[in-house]
């Protein structure tokens, strides 16, 4: 007998496990290192966490699309618009959902407008690098759903908080942990 199309679709138990697993393993298989260690890294390690074992402890999403792809996001030209349409929804689900404390942001602002979060607060300056052209960070509370993190922003370049120092980076952690 054929399955309904709702029955091929809807995940089992083992099918919920297995994903799980992937998601989980991602970071210690085969994990795009030199985006993720030069980027977040050094601030999760600021807040005692990180994407890698054994002190994992951190989790990475992407807002425009609700899987990793492959090529990466800036090699999908045109399909970036059907996923960051679709991809946006459940991205806020999945926060929902989740409930985390902090979400680090170093992306284009246009993004965090897509975000569809609700600011609870204003936006607060938490960290400056002193320089010609200082980098500051940002933070404010916002709701999704029924969670309420913390968005943490720093100005974007070629990588994710790309215009300061891992030392920089490291510090901006400690000081988002004795923050908040």
């Amino acid at each position: 007998m054929a399955k309904t199309l709702a029955e091929a679709t809807t995940p089992t138990a083992p099918d919920i496990e297995r994903y799980l697993q992937a998601l989980d393993q991602y970071f210690s298989a085969a994990p795009y290192k030199r985006w993720f260690t030069p980027s977040f890294e050094p601030i999760l390690n600021g807040l005692g966490v990180s994407y890698y074992p054994p002190a994992a402890g951190a989790l990475h999403t992407d807002i425009c699309s609700q899987l990793a792809t492959n090529p990466t996001w800036s090699g999908l030209g045109a399909r970036r618009l059907s996923l960051s349409a679709a991809g946006g929804a459940v991205w806020r689900d999945l926060i929902s959902a989740l409930r985390p404390d902090i979400l680090l942001m170093s992306v284009a602002r246009a993004h965090l407008a897509a975000l569809g979060a609700a600011p609870t607060k204003e936006w607060e300056s938490v960290f400056i690098v002193e320089r010609e052209n200082p980098y500051i960070v940002r933070a404010r509370r916002v709701r999704i759903g029924d969670a309420e993190p913390l968005v943490v922003f720093g100005q974007a370049a070629n990588t994710p908080f790309g215009t300061i120092s891992g030392n920089d980076k490291r510090r901006l952690g400690e000081t988002l942990l004795g923050r908040f």
